[in-house]
């Protein structure tokens, strides 16, 4: 015996009625990107729908799209940063990460432990003068010498004597 089975497809059409003053918002985007040196910019349009539609490419779906704003974004190769990840313009830099420092494409650098960030680059804690050695910082990301210190509990001599830091002495 044999059995023919038959798809029935249907398309279901919806009509919602709103009230005559009823603004109904879907969003959504388009996104495109291009190369800059050392990474790319990518340009997000996003849109809306009026009436209140269901999403966009639905069956049946009477909707008006249109542009609702447009966004920006700077995505940097591996090694390199932007100093504006979202510009408000179509334009982005991609900067080479400093010495002694970790980027992010999408954000600024942070300094490395036992560095502050100075300037456009990362500075080393400075030599205690008790002590001939580095400071250091609690960890990454340091954004003064505010944040250098010498540890607690380290033990060192000078021509004075023996001496242990009781607490984190900060610069």
């Amino acid at each position: 015996m044999r059995f023919s089975y038959f798809a029935l497809v249907t398309t279901l059409i919806c009509i919602v009625a709103l009230p005559a003053f009823s603004v109904g918002i879907n969003s959504c985007y388009t996104e495109t990107s291009q190369s800059v040196t050392n990474g790319r910019l990518i340009t997000r349009k996003n849109k809306y729908f009026y009436p209140n539609c269901p999403e966009p490419g639905s069956a049946g779906s009477m909707c008006i799209c249109a542009d609702k704003e447009i966004e920006y974004f700077c995505d940097c190769n591996s090694g390199w940063y932007a100093t504006n990840a979202r510009p408000a313009t179509a334009t982005c830099k991609c900067n080479a990460c400093p010495a002694n420092s970790t980027c992010s494409s999408y954000t600024n650098f942070s300094c490395n432990r036992g560095y502050y960030k100075s300037g456009g680059g990362c500075a080393r804690c400075p030599k205690d003068s008790n002590t001939g050695t580095y400071g250091t910082t609690s960890g990454s990301g340091s954004t003064s010498i505010s944040y250098c210190y010498i540890p607690a509990n380290g033990s060192y001599s000078n021509t004075y004597g023996n001496f242990t830091y009781t607490s984190n002495c900060f610069y």
